[in-house]
């Protein structure tokens, strides 16, 4: 949750087992959640994803996968189940100009995520929001993005406790928006 101040000055906090969160003070607080104060517009992109797999067996080995417009859960019952590993998302964003301010919101991931945008590294993000600043590196025209998710063992390496847990999704997952100012 976003708030400006509290009557009091105070900010209360409770977390469950596990949980975590991130307090931002000062004046620049706004600014330190990208793609939050920074944008008023937002577009959902519907590009054409090529996916190639790194399995956790040897990461620096990418094999192609698929090429989709839909993204899906990649750890679900119908597609990879056990997967563990890196999937990399790559596809073209054509803009016939640059939006201010322009971020990248990946909506959800399972489990973080690396941009790369016209081969200018953007960033990794760990936890949500999964929103990458990547105005300075967009251009009038094709510009080309990769996105990089790993993902847990956990689908792989299961203990007899972990096969009553249900696993997270695995993946790109989206909305992918483009957030800018207008």
């Amino acid at each position: 949750a976003w708030r400006e101040t509290t009557a009091d000055g105070k900010v209360g906090v409770s977390l469950l087992g596990g949980q975590s969160e991130i307090l931002v003070f000062g004046s620049h607080a706004a600014a330190s959640l990208p793609g939050r104060a920074d944008t008023d517009k937002s577009v959902v992109l519907h590009p054409t994803y090529t996916i190639e797999t790194a399995d956790a067996d040897d990461l620096s080995v990418f094999r192609p996968f698929c090429v989709t417009d839909t993204l899906f859960d990649f750890n679900a019952p119908d597609r990879v189940p056990g997967f563990a590993g890196k999937m990399r998302y790559t596809f073209d964003l054509l803009l016939s100009d640059v939006p201010a301010g322009a971020v990248l919101d990946l909506g959800q991931v399972g489990e973080n995520a690396r941009v790369t945008v016209n081969g200018h590294d953007a960033g990794i993000r760990v936890a949500p929001p999964y929103a990458f600043p990547v105005g300075q590196w967009l251009t009038g025209g094709e510009n080309r993005v990769t996105v990089t998710v790993s993902n847990t063992l956990g689908g792989r390496v299961r203990d007899h406790f972990s096969y009553f847990l249900t696993l997270q999704p695995s993946g790109l997952l989206g909305d992918v928006r483009l957030l800018y100012k207008e």
